[in-house]
């Protein structure tokens, strides 16, 4: 779910979160992305070769399985429930989504300009327009 810069509305859950409503088919297949900047749970030493996304799989099934949140998750208690509220809301809207994760990962890490800037754009038909001159 996004949200816009500066809007200060938040949809926030009813009932506090109980860690034992945690479905792990959330987190089912590569149509989902934590903040690459964000650490929602700290990582141990046995976490270090795992992706975030990884670590995270794991510290949600101690939350299912425990019903509490993990220690490593507690610093960021409020994120971790956010970014859980956020994938219960939107779990059942992934299949209405047309996703490309490799073209949308390679633009937020800024390995690959928007083709549709205006600069590109402008450059593809600026080829155009003096050939029909």
């Amino acid at each position: 779910m996004a949200v816009a810069k500066g809007d200060e509305t938040r949809i926030r859950p009813r009932d506090p979160l109980d860690f034992r409503s945690v479905e792990m088919s959330w987190f089912d297949g590569a149509n989902w992305r934590m903040h690459p900047q964000w650490r929602y749970c700290l990582l141990n030493d046995s976490d270090s070769m795992m992706t975030p996304e990884e670590a995270f799989k794991v510290y949600a099934k101690q939350m299912r399985s425990t019903g509490k949140l993990p220690k490593l998750c507690e610093p960021r208690k409020s994120l971790v429930e956010r970014f859980l509220f956020d994938m219960k809301v939107t779990n059942g809207l992934t299949n209405m989504w047309d996703v490309s994760w490799k073209t949308n990962k390679r633009f937020v890490n800024g390995t690959n300009r928007n083709p549709y800037s205006f600069e590109d754009v402008f450059k593809r038909n600026s080829k155009k327009y003096r050939n029909a001159i």
